[in-house]
Order: structure tokens, then sequence, then C-alpha cells
């Protein structure tokens, strides 16, 4: 079995982040908490779910600049199977 990445990306237009907020998003996607304290529980949801499931290399990879949007990558392996892996 071969793991590749598949990186499809969400583009929004909307006001998006400026350094700070992004920055801070990023490090608390990475933290144990669950919750992020109340904010972005959906991004947060979704990025431990991912990682879970597939490992630390996947999840979601978050860009943005103010005035400009917001882009998610969003990170999944793309799994090959050869005739020697039983699927259940």
């Amino acid at each position: 079995m071969q793991r590749l990445a598949s990186l499809p990306k969400v583009f929004d237009n909307g006001s998006g982040m400026d350094e700070q907020t992004l920055s801070t998003l990023q490090r608390r996607l990475l933290e144990d908490e669950h919750t992020l304290g109340g904010k972005n529980i959906g991004i947060k949801n979704v990025h431990d779910r991912i990682r879970l499931h597939f490992g630390a290399e996947y999840g979601l990879q978050i860009e943005s600049k103010p005035g400009e949007g917001t882009a998610v990558t969003i990170c999944l392996p793309i799994v090959q199977f050869t005739e020697e892996v039983v699927m259940n």
C-alpha cells in the first residue's frame, strides 16, 4: 500500500485574516484541546478527525490574507491498493 497526498483546496473571497489571527488559528489546530475555547470548533473537529484517521501528516492547512480571503487545503492520502491488501 502506498500513500500519496490528495490536496483539494477550498477558497473564499471574504475579508480574510490578519497574520496574528491566522497564526493563532494554525497554532491552536495543533493543540490537544478539542474545542479551541468555543471558536473554530468545526475547523478543529475536521482537522482532528483527518489526523486521527490518516496520521499526523494529514489535516487542514489554512492560508489567508486580509482583503483577499482564505484558502483551506485538505490534505488527505490517496491509498493505492495492491492485490495483497484485503479490503473489509
